[in-house]
């Protein structure tokens, strides 16, 4: 519910979008189809602008999104506009990338998760790589990239399945020369 608010000037552009200028300060530029493209001046969320742009038309992003590039329409599940917009800020399309991979139930942030995950892993083996090919320019031998990245396959017993099993062995060997030496009297 909008209480009242003074509006100081209402300027129409030749675009069709408007600039609603508001007795506490705040500015709300709306497009021609409706859509909320401006917001700023006095940008508390009790700000006259704020309120209105809730009220009317349906606005729920952030306080001065004058620049954003998102469509609300297009946001994964469970995601605001807000957080897209400071997602987008740091890495461009990123909103874009979580959407298209996002399955059936699953949240954003374990979606970004997995994306970022995965082009984490994608740099390290990358740096490791580079770092080997400088090694070999050197004449020197490879780093195991395996030790560092977890990338690889162990063949063997560890240290302390080794080490159980020869205990094994040894009590076995222990108890065949007890049954043998008792056999033998």
């Amino acid at each position: 519910m909008l209480n009242r608010v003074r509006i100081n000037d209402i300027q129409t552009f030749d675009d069709g979008s408007t600039l609603t200028l508001f007795g506490d300060g705040s500015r709300l530029t709306v497009s021609e189809t409706g859509q909320v493209i401006g917001l700023d001046g006095n940008t508390s969320n009790n700000s006259d602008a704020y309120r209105m742009a809730v009220a009317n038309y349906g606005y729920r992003g952030p306080l001065n999104t004058g620049a954003t590039n998102v469509n609300p329409d297009q946001l994964p599940y469970g995601m605001d506009i807000a957080t897209a917009d400071a997602l987008e800020s740091f890495a461009p399309n990123v909103v874009q990338k979580i959407a298209e991979s996002q399955t059936p139930g699953e949240s954003w942030v374990d979606t970004a998760q997995k994306i970022f995950s995965a082009l984490v892993m994608s740099e390290q083996q990358r740096q490791l790589m580079q770092l080997n090919i400088e090694r070999a320019k050197q004449g020197l031998p490879p780093i195991d990239i395996s030790r560092y990245s977890g990338v690889g396959v162990n063949v063997g017993l560890s240290a302390g399945t080794q080490q159980l099993v020869t205990y094994a062995l040894l009590a076995g060997g222990a108890l065949l020369l007890l049954n043998t030496f008792l056999s033998r009297r």
